[in-house]
């Protein structure tokens, strides 16, 4: 078997298994462990040095593309489902801390410095899912004031049941509607957008207009290896945005912040010759 076939295999075997642990986990909630262990594995997959030696030279391969569009699809349903069972069992028989949990905490420790978000900082984090552990790290490290927003009714309901056991002495809660998140956007000093949001054009579209000057919009993404697990970012998308690229090492996505450009000096004196009636 070729080296670009031995790594197909891998891809469409991680896809295959993560879409019948989630099948099976639906129907016995105890498998629900079994699924968490091969998200953890793609993970793995991600941050190691073989995984991306071998996407450097196959990522561009049309088969190994659309292998990893399907098998991100899988993985982030799963991880959906992933979230609301460990929320549903908070009190209960608990998940327990996933390699996915901690590299994704590590992730957002290095990403707090160079986005400056401290306790004076006001947080609007999209996306947050049914169990907001990054929301949750930049309430309860940084302090930060975070107002958590996600498009799922049911993870809206279940991300508010665990801030509210998991960080009860944070400043973090989730907005009840997507217009009462954005129009908390206005007064934010970040806008963090989480890396399984797919849909980032829509959602930047929707926050420039009503953004303070100042405010810094931090987009999270997946490009290279780690699409396999996260929607990338086309660099079209922030063409009209002042970027800063932040470096979180070898974490399980990548960063960017946006930041709104000046608006061009208006000095209201008419051209030589124009504005004049003759």
């Amino acid at each position: 078997m070729s080296a670009k076939c031995m790594f197909l295999h891998e891809l469409s075997t991680l896809d295959r298994d993560i879409r019948m642990l989630h099948a099976s986990a639906k129907i016995r909630p105890d498998r629900y462990g079994r699924l968490s262990e091969k998200l953890d594995e793609l993970c793995r997959l991600i941050v190691s040095a073989s995984g991306e030696r071998d996407w450097d030279l196959w990522g561009s391969d049309k088969e190994i593309w659309a292998c990893c569009g399907r098998l991100r699809e899988g993985a982030v349903q799963a991880l959906c489902d992933v979230e609301k069972h460990q929320a549903f069992n908070l009190n209960g028989d608990s998940l327990g801390r996933r390699e996915y949990d901690f590299l994704l905490s590590e992730s957002v420790k290095a990403e707090l410095d160079d986005c400056r978000i401290d306790s004076s900082s006001r947080v609007l984090f999209i996306g947050a899912g049914a169990f907001p552990l990054s929301a949750m790290t930049i309430a309860c490290e940084a302090r930060a004031e975070v107002v958590c927003s996600d498009i799922d009714p049911e993870a809206v309901a279940w991300g508010a049941r665990v801030v509210r056991t998991c960080a009860p002495g944070a400043r973090i809660r989730y907005a009840e509607t997507t217009d009462e998140a954005y129009a908390f956007a206005r007064e934010a000093t970040h806008v963090v957008i989480a890396s399984l949001v797919e849909n980032k054009r829509d959602v930047l579209d929707r926050l420039k207009p009503g953004l303070a000057p100042a405010a810094k919009v931090v987009v999270r993404y997946g490009n290279g290896l780690k699409a396999v697990f996260n929607y990338p970012l086309e660099p079209e998308l922030t063409r009209d945005w002042r970027r800063t690229e932040v470096n979180c090492g070898s974490g399980m996505y990548d960063t960017v912040v946006l930041e709104k450009r000046p608006e061009p000096a208006f000095s209201g004196a008419a051209a030589p010759g124009q504005g004049q009636f003759l």
